[in-house]
């Protein structure tokens, strides 16, 4: 699901979660998913921040074209 960046990584920081899984959707449902950059600086900004971040299905969004 489509997030807002700030209020998420605030969300995170408040709840101190031991693992945090990032993914996209696998069975085509198209839910209003995050670009795949959006994505990444999400991720990033966690294990920079010294989270346990691991990373499953990463791919372009379904209504990205791949490069943008």
């Amino acid at each position: 699901m489509d997030f807002d960046l700030h209020i998420l990584l605030r969300w995170i920081v408040e709840i101190d979660p031991e693992v945090i899984y990032i993914g996209y959707d696998n069975y085509n449902s198209k839910l209003p998913e995050p670009s795949l950059k959006k994505t990444e600086l999400l991720a990033t900004t966690l294990i920079d921040s010294g989270y346990d971040v691991r990373l499953k299905t990463l791919r372009y969004a379904w209504w990205e074209k791949p490069g943008t």
